[in-house]
């Protein structure tokens, strides 16, 4: 034995673990051009909002501002020098809604030779004078109004005394205030058909009236009163014609009258031409496509409004817009080719009738007034204003008329003997629907508001009927944000307000993972076989839907969606991308073992024996175990459609629509993985006794989310369920969320520098 002792090679104790990168100077310098930058951004933003705030007071403050006595009705000394309303917020009143359906042709031809026997007989008047037949022209499709089309010559009152026929009239809202909210009335209606096979058929051959009866005292002092509108369109049939058993009685009738409204009940969009299908079972090639009418709707929704405006106006400048408004309302201040003014048309006051151009000047009240002494003291008062809300019907309230217009017979395709005779007819005698009739009171700021986001809803008949629901459920919620609710027992707002901060807890959840998996420093205590899953799904999801458009594309110009449709895909599969880097420990920087002229900025660094402990916890769940479970997952989802066990029943009727089959596949792998994903990550924190695989603070984002999701379907709280109900697919993951929740709050995060732990 030899005197010098054999020294032992020393212990390899393997890479070292890998840390958060040292404070710099140059980092230091970096985060504070970033805050600078963030400061910089949040100054532009400051201002931007304040313009915004400025342009938002200037577009939602009463547009009268300007007409305002700035005192209050104890500080004006001279009551005759202001005008007040007539109804305040302690008075109360009703409205009365009247449906009124046109007579056909032969009711108005019969009506207006008795009119012309009679006016012949008390005025001797001339053949020469004797009424021309009407005239008229569609003004807007999307309004669907008529106007006269006569210029220069103003139409007499037989000419527009029309035969109507009442289906409707009582008071449908008693005792109501200004202030009052999301008042409702239902209105069975029974709808005679007939007269809409007539050609010339207009909106207003169904319309609804409004007539406001105000219960305050004052209406009995009412001595004369000043309407915009012209004489001729104030004769307009408002309501069923009340008694007039005295001339002050017939006054104040005609005063209320004077702020009435009508509103169309009939639109017109495209329809299917039935046609078509004659021709298409026949097999004759289809040339009447392009001869497609529009199809007369009805609006079985009407929302109203009663502006609450209580303030003083100044009688001078009240008088001037007044004035103005007389000389040139409803058609009066158009004038035509021949230089003469138009003639007048209630249609015209209707489209003309809004809050910003007419408002609380459209009457005017005298009234006389007992003063303190005993003394008539003369008063003046504006009329309430109420109009009707525009594009308050979503797709679900505007329902085709039951009949067909068409005749198949006068297209040139339509020539063969063996073809069947399609002419103009009625499915049905008469149509039943319920009308809902809603009001709601808004002030001067909110009816501004209202007029401004008011968009129409998209009427497409070939919607299928989830489709159709999904829209009338997002018509319905952006009504909500203008003050109107469909339905008075939904409550849209607070549904929305749970929709924001689910979808933003979720996107919380859903962007703080791929941030969590790039700034770890090592992989102790993550799942890598739940990480490689999570890539190759994260790859595929960039992959095949560009393959897909690639191989169907045919023209240049797809090249963009292409592009369009990689971008897209890279985000949706960016944290695929993440989890490859987490689970391959790729680093991005100079790699000094690679030799050669193109070096590639990346390397993978060496695991630490924390990471080959860690990874061998991991390895305990077997390939075949986790291939199983995805398998069985994915068919699970593939073949079960869990949105149709649903824990609450939801009232939006099933889908009918089919994706393609790439799709159905890419969903239900990638349901399957991020679910399985999920689960797997439970049991290694479950094995190796630690939190790991996102932030703690996540997991309780992700359960309030499905808890969000879970409430949403109590009536008590938000009405009635629109959206789909709580189903299976979504227990299952509450499920999940609740037991990461239980193991973040129980279970320690892993601790990345102990390199002595792997000898235990």
């Amino acid at each position: 034995m030899s005197g010098a002792v054999e020294k032992m090679p020393p212990l390899d104790p393997g890479p070292r673990a890998r840390r958060s990168k040292p404070f710099s100077c140059y980092g230091c310098l970096l985060r504070c051009f970033a805050i600078l930058g963030i400061l910089v951004i949040a100054a532009i933003l400051f201002f931007l909002g304040m313009a915004g705030y400025d342009l938002a007071k200037n577009k939602t403050k009463s547009p009268h501002f300007a007409l305002y006595q700035n005192e209050t009705w104890a500080q004006v000394l001279n009551h005759s020098a202001v005008v007040r309303p007539l109804v305040s917020h302690e008075d109360t009143f009703d409205i009365l809604a009247t449906v009124w359906l046109r007579g056909d042709e032969i009711e108005q031809t019969v009506h207006r030779e008795s009119l012309l026997a009679d006016r012949r007989k008390d005025e001797s008047v001339s053949s020469d004078e004797e009424v021309r037949p009407m005239m008229w022209t569609l003004a807007s499709n999307m309004y669907g109004d008529n106007v006269w089309t006569r210029i220069g010559k103003r139409p007499t009152k037989e000419e527009d005394d029309l035969v109507e026929h009442i289906l409707f009239s009582e008071i449908i809202l008693k005792d109501v205030r200004l202030r009052d909210k999301n008042l409702h009335a239902q209105i069975p209606i029974s709808l005679p058909l007939s007269v809409f096979l007539e050609k010339k058929l207009a909106s207003d051959y169904l319309r609804a009236s409004f007539v406001l009866l105000p219960s305050t005292k004052d209406l009995a002092a009412v001595r004369n009163f000043s309407t915009w509108r012209p004489e001729y369109v104030q004769q307009t049939n408002w309501r069923a014609r009340p008694s007039r058993n005295s001339n002050t009685r017939r006054l104040i009738d005609e005063a209320i009258d004077s702020f009435a409204i009508t509103t169309p009940l009939l639109e017109f969009h495209p329809f299917p031409n039935p046609c078509e299908d004659a021709l298409k079972t026949a097999g004759v090639e289809n040339l009447v496509q392009k001869q497609k009418k529009n199809h007369p709707f009805v609006l079985t929704r009407t929302h109203l409004r009663i502006l609450d405006e209580t303030h003083l106006f100044n009688l001078d400048a009240y008088n001037q817009f007044h004035d103005n408004l007389r000389n040139t309302s409803c058609g009066l201040g158009y004038i035509g080719e021949d230089g003469q003014r138009g003639p007048p048309h209630r249609s015209i006051c209707e489209l003309e009738r809004s809050y910003t151009s007419v408002g609380t000047m459209e009457t005017r009240l005298e009234l006389e007034i007992p003063n303190e002494n005993d003394e008539i003291e003369i008063q003046w008062a504006y009329a309430p204003y109420l109009n009707v809300a525009p594009h308050a019907s979503g797709i679900l309230d505007i329902k085709p008329l039951p009949i067909n217009r068409i005749n198949c017979s006068e297209h040139d395709s339509y020539t063969s003997a063996l073809l069947p005779t399609l002419e103009p007819s009625l499915q049905n005698d008469t149509m039943e629907f319920i009308w809902h009739v809603s009001l709601t009171g808004r002030t001067p700021g909110k009816m501004r508001f209202s007029d401004t986001f008011s968009f129409p809803p998209v009427v497409n008949v070939s919607m299928s009927e989830a489709e159709k629901w999904d829209n009338h459920v997002s018509f319905e919620r952006s009504n909500a944000i203008r003050g109107h609710h469909l339905n008075p027992d939904s409550h849209i707002r607070r549904r929305m307000v749970a929709s924001f901060f689910e979808g933003l807890f979720i996107t919380i959840y859903v962007f703080a993972l791929p941030v969590y998996l790039w700034r770890l420093p090592s992989t102790v205590g993550l799942s890598i076989r739940s990480l490689y899953i999570q890539a190759m799904v994260g790859i595929l999801t960039i992959v095949v839907p560009v393959v897909k458009t690639t191989w169907e594309m045919k023209k240049v110009e797809t090249w963009f969606s292409l592009l369009w449709g990689f971008s897209l895909s890279l985000m949706l599969g960016f944290d695929g991308l993440v989890a490859l880097k987490t689970s391959t420990r790729m680093e991005f920087g100079p790699n000094p073992r690679v030799k050669g002229f193109i070096k590639l900025p990346i390397r993978f660094a060496e695991a630490t024996h924390l990471e080959r402990a860690s990874a061998r916890v991991d390895g305990r769940s077997s390939w075949t175990f986790i291939v199983a479970l995805i398998a069985s997952c994915f068919a699970l989802f593939f073949f079960v459609d869990l949105g149709s066990y649903s824990l609450f029943p939801s009232l939006r009727p099933p889908s009918d629509d089919i994706p393609p089959l790439i799709e159905r596949i890419m969903k239900s792998l990638n349901d399957s993985v991020t679910i399985n994903s999920l689960i797997l990550q439970i049991i290694m924190n479950f094995r190796s006794h630690t939190f790991a695989g996102m932030y703690k603070f996540t997991t309780w984002l992700y359960l309030a989310a499905n808890l969000l999701a879970f409430l949403a379907n109590f009536k008590a709280l938000f009405g009635n369920i629109s959206d789909p109900g709580f189903n299976a697919e979504d227990i299952w993951q509450t499920i999940v969320a609740a037991v990461l929740v239980w193991q973040a709050s129980s279970l320690p995060s892993p601790k990345f520098d102990q390199e002595d732990e792997h000898e235990n």
